[in-house]
């Protein structure tokens, strides 16, 4: 028979697997492959171009259609323009991030609203993962050039904007 702390612990592990990120497509050296491996579903790369137009574009179809890939694809494309940078927020990590919370909060609960309490902690969650996507971004466009002369020098404004939204991402 499992004990409470046994269930608390099991409860930890399925909600970590729940949030479990995405899969990059890369290489032996990290290196992404998603330009070259990527196959788009119409005639000279039509879902790809419509993706990437101006327009907004909802990707619906069922689990293992292809969705997350044509993102994977976007986010590539993005990456190698100097004035983006490319933030995907998993919504539904999101939503699930706020239940694990939600019950850790229990001592709030009958002093604030339910609602009030769930809207601020998804708002949070939110927040909390456009942050860290930025930062993550960051990395990845800094790395080749900036951390490395910064570095060299001594002197990081990148680490330091990083430093100071992680402080951000942390409250």
């Amino acid at each position: 028979m499992l004990t409470e702390k046994n269930r608390d612990e099991f409860y930890k592990v399925a909600d970590s697997l729940k949030r479990f990120k995405r899969a990059d497509i890369k290489d032996s050296q990290e290196r992404s492959l998603i330009d070259t491996l990527y196959t788009d579903l119409l005639p000279e790369n039509q879902v790809y171009k419509m993706v990437l137009s101006d327009n907004t574009t909802f990707l619906v179809g069922r689990k293992g259609t292809g969705k997350s890939t044509i993102i994977l694809r976007l986010e590539s494309e993005y990456r190698k323009k100097d004035d983006y940078i490319p933030c995907y927020i998993d919504t539904k990590t999101v939503f699930e991030s706020t239940k694990s919370d939600y019950q850790n909060l229990d001592y709030l609960k009958g002093r604030i609203p339910n609602e009030a309490l769930e809207k601020y902690l998804i708002e949070r969650s939110f927040i909390q993962n456009v942050l860290k996507a930025i930062v993550d971004e960051m990395d990845i466009k800094a790395k080749p050039y900036l951390i490395k002369f910064a570095n060299l020098l001594g002197l990081s404004k990148t680490n330091r904007v990083k430093d100071g939204i992680s402080e951000l991402y942390k409250k």
